[in-house]
């Protein structure tokens, strides 16, 4: 027996769904320091496509992301998310920015130092969904 696989077929996606375990901190995993030192040094990844797609739709370019993060301050920390899986722990900033057009910006920041404690790593930067 022979089995025809069409086009649409071929293309097709199956949607998995995970659950993940995730608990909230109120306190933050890495210091300000360290992810000032790493921003200032342009030590930055970006850990999706999705997060280089929204930085690239705000029109921020990576002088501007390590420009926030090296304004980020105590009190612009929101919670720490950590999970039961291997994706570790990670910082929830708000903070403000002026972009290039000269408006105020109030992203969200997700991030992480990464295990060599050589790069931030950001796992989203967007506006407020």
């Amino acid at each position: 027996m022979f089995y025809f696989v069409t086009p649409l077929d071929f293309y097709k996606k199956e949607t998995i769904m995970v659950i993940r375990e995730m608990e909230r901190h109120d306190y933050p995993s890495y210091t300000l320091e360290h992810v000032h030192s790493l921003a200032k040094r342009g030590n930055v990844r970006y850990l999706f496509r999705s997060t280089r797609r929204d930085i690239e739709n705000l029109g921020y370019g990576l002088d501007e992301i390590c420009a926030c993060l090296m304004a980020i301050q105590e009190n612009d920390f929101d919670y720490a998310e950590s999970y039961s899986d291997m994706l570790g722990r990670y910082d929830v900033y708000h903070t403000i920015l002026m972009n290039s057009r000269g408006h105020m910006d109030r992203p969200y920041i997700k991030l992480k130092i990464s295990k060599t404690m050589m790069y931030v790593e950001l796992a989203s930067f967007h506006l407020d969904r």
